[in-house]
C-alpha cells in the first residue's frame, strides 16, 4: 500500500510526525523513527485530526496532506510548507456521479466542495499521472493564488512473485468494485465470447465489501457458463503471486488518477489488456486496447490477445446485393 511505502521511505534529519486513520493500523508496520497519532475515522476524527495539526504545526515545517483534501482548517504558521497528495480522480473530475451509491455521491460532492474552496490554502499540489495533472490545470487553471502542480509517482519496489508455466488463469483484474472499475461492462464482454463458443478464463479480487457485486456477477457467469472465479481480498504478497500464474492484466477502468495494477504489471512483464484512456497510455504500452464503454470492443482485444480469429463483413458488389435480395424474394 502507498501509506506503508511512504513512511518506509522516510529519510529525513528529524522524527516524523504523522496523523492516521485507526483503520490502517493493523496494516502498518512501522519500522522507523515516527510518532503516530491515531484518530478515529469519520467527521469527528477528521476534526480531531484539523485541531492536532493546528496545534502541532511549527514554522518551517512541511505538511504533507496525503489524504487529497487541503486542510479544512488554514494552518497559520509563518513559513509553513503545506502539499496535498491527490490520488481520487473522482474528486478533481467535474463530470456526474451516476450509477454510484448515494452515500458515496453525497461524500464525493462534499469533498470536490472542500477541495476547491481550500486549495489556495496549499502550496503545492502531487499527482501520480500526467492525466492527473491535465485535469487539474483544467481545473484550477492560472489563477493568481493557485498552488504549483506536480507529477511525482511513486510505488513500493515491485517484486515478481513465483513464476507459473502451466498458468491458472488467462486473464486477471485486480480491482474493488467501484463503479469506474466497470466490471458490469466486462462481464458482458464475456457473456459476449461466450456466444461465440469461447470461454477465457478471468480471477477477480473482489473482497468482503463488494459481496453483493460479487454476488450478481457470479449468478450471471454461473447462467452463462462463464470462466470467472474470485479470489477475494489479496494482499499485496498474494496479488504478486497471483500475476504469476496468469498471461494478462486485463484492465477496463473507466477512469483512475494512477493505476497501481499498470504499473507492477508492467514491471514484472506481464502482457496488458486495458482501456485506450489517457491515464493507461501514460504509465505503460498495452499489448492490446479497447473501448471501456463497450463489451463488444472488450471481447475483440480479449480475442486479439488469445490469437483468436474475428469475422469480418463481406462487402459485396450492387449485382451480388440484388441478386441475394431476388434470390430470397424468389425463396418466399
Amino acid at each position: 500500500m502507498l501509506l506503508q511505502a511512504l513512511l518506509s521511505g522516510w529519510k529525513g534529519p528529524s522524527r516524523l510526525h504523522a496523523i492516521l486513520d485507526s483503520r490502517a493500523q493493523p496494516k502498518i508496520n512501522l519500522t522507523i523513527d515516527v510518532d503516530v497519532h491515531w484518530v478515529n475515522p469519520g467527521l469527528s476524527g477528521r476534526l480531531q485530526a484539523e485541531r492536532t495539526l493546528q496545534r502541532a504545526a511549527r514554522g518551517g515545517d512541511c505538511v504533507l496532506c496525503f489524504h487529497g483534501l487541503p486542510p479544512m482548517m488554514a494552518i497559520n504558521r509563518p513559513g509553513a510548507h503545506v502539499a496535498v497528495f491527490v490520488q481520487n480522480r473522482l474528486v478533481v473530475e467535474r463530470g456526474p456521479l451516476r450509477g454510484y451509491p448515494l452515500h458515496v455521491r453525497l461524500r464525493i460532492l462534499m469533498e470536490r466542495f472542500l477541495f476547491r474552496s481550500r486549495i489556495s490554502r496549499v502550496d503545492d499540489i502531487i499527482v501520480q499521472g500526467q492525466g492527473m495533472q491535465r485535469e487539474l490545470v483544467a481545473l484550477l487553471g492560472a489563477r493568481h493564488g493557485m498552488p504549483r502542480i506536480h507529477v511525482r509517482p511513486f510505488a513500493a519496489p515491485i517484486l515478481p512473485g513465483a513464476a507459473d508455466s502451466t498458468k491458472r488463469f488467462d486473464f486477471i483484474y485486480p480491482a474493488s468494485g467501484d463503479v469506474h472499475k466497470n466490471h458490469a461492462k466486462l462481464i458482458e464482454a464475456w457473456e459476449c465470447l461466450r456466444r461465440e463458443g469461447l470461454a477465457p478464463s478471468l480471477a477477480l479480487t473482489l473482497g468482503a465489501q463488494d459481496r453483493l457485486l460479487w454476488d450478481r456477477l457470479h449468478a450471471r457467469a454461473r447462467s452463462a457458463g462463464l470462466n470467472i472465479f474470485n479470489l477475494g481480498s489479496v494482499d499485496r504478497n498474494a496479488i504478486m503471486e497471483a500475476y504469476g500464474q496468469a498471461k494478462a492484466l486485463l484492465f477496463p477502468s473507466t477512469i483512475e488518477s494512477f493505476g497501481l495494477p499498470l504499473i507492477e504489471a508492467a514491471a514484472i512483464g506481464l502482457p496488458i489488456v486495458a482501456s485506450e484512456l489517457d491515464f493507461v497510455r501514460d504509465v505503460c504500452e498495452p499489448v492490446e486496447s479497447f473501448d471501456p464503454a463497450s463489451a463488444v470492443s472488450i471481447a475483440r482485444a480479449v480475442k486479439r490477445f488469445l490469437k483468436q480469429p474475428e469475422k469480418r463483413v463481406d462487402v459485396v458488389s450492387p449485382e451480388m446485393f440484388w441478386a441475394a435480395l431476388m434470390a430470397g424474394q424468389t425463396r418466399s
